[in-house]
């Protein structure tokens, strides 16, 4: 994700409202241009059988999601802090560990 928004850091970062304009970027990557015609996307809507009104239920999902997200990578360029990165070192070394962990436990 990171090597991704790379070439819009300084839209992300710098500029006014970027925190917005990466939470409709994913928005709109995510709902509107999927791969396939999974329930809740424009596809899913005319492929699927799956009734609307379950389909629109997933966009809550979607938005709670993008908004943990864009809160996640504005806090601490918000909030410049020795605290907080550090905050942040645990949680992403927690999170490896627990992949490397799920990894093993796969493969036996």
């Amino acid at each position: 994700m990171g090597l991704i928004l790379l070439p819009i850091y300084k839209v992300i970062v710098e500029e006014k409202y970027g925190i917005y304009k990466l939470g409709v970027l994913i928005l709109g990557l995510c709902l509107i241009s999927t791969i396939g015609p999974t329930s809740g996307s424009f596809d899913g809507f005319i492929y699927t059988t799956i009734p609307v009104t379950n389909q629109i239920i997933g966009y809550f999902e979607a938005i709670i999601y993008v908004v943990l997200f864009c809160l996640f990578i504005r806090i601490p360029y918000k909030y410049n802090k020795k605290w907080i990165q550090f905050l942040y070192l645990i949680f992403i070394v927690c999170v490896s560990a627990l992949l490397i962990s799920a990894y093993l436990n796969a493969v036996g």
